[in-house]
């Protein structure tokens, strides 16, 4: 992301100020609006849950794994 600490439109509270159009390279940015992410971040987290094997991530298991469609835990893949 090259964008970690601005949001992805002009922010007013919670919310894009009306009027305001949003950016157009949303998977530059984490942050929408002031209160959510954007969808690129929501897949990038939702690819770590899912898949990573690094126990730092996911511990015990990843979710792959607890769906009982992937590798094992994540703590026998430091070891």
């Amino acid at each position: 992301f090259k964008e970690v600490n601005r949001t992805c439109c002009i922010t007013s509270g919670f919310g894009c100020l009306r009027g305001s159009s949003p950016c157009k390279n949303r998977n530059e940015y984490m942050y929408f609006d002031g209160a959510h992410f954007t969808e690129a971040l929501y897949k990038h987290l939702a690819r770590k849950v899912y898949l990573s094997e690094l126990p730092e991530e996911v511990y015990p298991f990843n979710v792959a794994h607890l769906a009982g469609l992937g590798p094992g835990p994540a703590i026998l893949k430091a070891s």
